[in-house]
């Protein structure tokens, strides 16, 4: 989901927890929580947690680039269907699903 994408893509721009979380408005154990899930539902390791921060494995560095793409699409969509020449009861509706 794209929560917890985002949640990763964060923790690497940042190179720490800590102050990816703050930056999100989360604590840190809840980022550390969502990306723990991503990890576990994807079955490999995405960050490198050392004491001086985190740094991604090659994993995250391949679904980062995934998820960035997907982000660009999903803005383009939106962007699209607010333009949408189409009476507002024709529009199409954006909904970003949770994963449990």
């Amino acid at each position: 989901d794209l929560r917890r994408m985002r949640h990763l893509c964060a923790a690497i721009a940042d190179g720490s927890l800590t102050a990816a979380a703050a930056r999100l408005g989360l604590t840190q154990p809840a980022l550390s929580a969502s990306i723990k899930s991503l990890e576990r539902e994807v079955g490999v390791p995405l960050l490198r947690r050392h004491r001086s921060g985190v740094e991604p494995t090659r994993y995250a560095d391949l679904l980062t680039a995934h998820a960035t793409a997907i982000e660009s699409e999903l803005a383009d969509a939106i962007s699209f269907a607010e333009q949408s020449p189409f009476p507002s009861s024709d529009a199409l509706e954006t909904h970003v699903f949770a994963s449990s």
